[in-house]
């Protein structure tokens, strides 16, 4: 009986230790991997509401075509709202000591733009979607907001575009 008890005790501290050590790990998505599994799936009705197609086609509009044959009332409002550079409402280049865009990711915070606040409650809500470990797009939220964010690589430069903000 007593090991019993010993053994149903560790059990459930074992399940508390496990239960609070869970981080929510935020994922990428790769834009090659998007394209290659539309282009060879035999039924795309799946992949309608699989990923976040307005993230995709700001990373690269090379196959908007293709996607426009999935997805035609995505492009249509993609095509309205951010094929123009008009739309991108802030941006800067920065030096940089990254040779990878998952480590630019890792450091979101510092990229906001200070006239919208310190941005000390942001988190990464989405997963964020890259392509050649380049480009990344990602979208940030706070309490009250949230922003979306285009990251180019260029050499020992970071060019960051702000594509929107929200504000509730």
């Amino acid at each position: 009986m007593k090991y019993l008890i010993v053994l149903v005790s560790f059990f459930f501290s074992v399940i508390y230790f496990a239960e609070s050590q869970k981080v929510e790990k935020v994922h990428s998505i790769d834009y090659r991997n998007v394209i290659n599994e539309i282009k060879l799936s035999k039924s795309t009705k799946n992949l309608k509401s699989k990923y976040d197609w307005n993230l995709v086609l700001l990373l690269d509009t090379t196959e908007i075509n293709f996607i426009s044959e999935l997805r035609p009332d995505i492009v249509n409002c993609f095509r309205n709202n951010y094929s123009d550079q008009k739309s991108i409402l802030n941006s800067k280049i920065i030096d940089i000591d990254y040779e990878s865009i998952k480590s630019c990711i890792n450091d979101f915070k510092k990229y906001r733009f200070p006239e919208y606040g310190d941005g000390n409650d942001a988190k990464l809500i989405y997963p964020y979607y890259i392509k050649d470990d380049r480009i990344a797009v990602y979208i940030i939220s706070g309490d009250s907001w949230t922003e979306c964010f285009r990251l180019t690589l260029l050499g020992n430069k970071l060019q960051i575009e702000l594509i929107y903000r929200i504000v509730d």
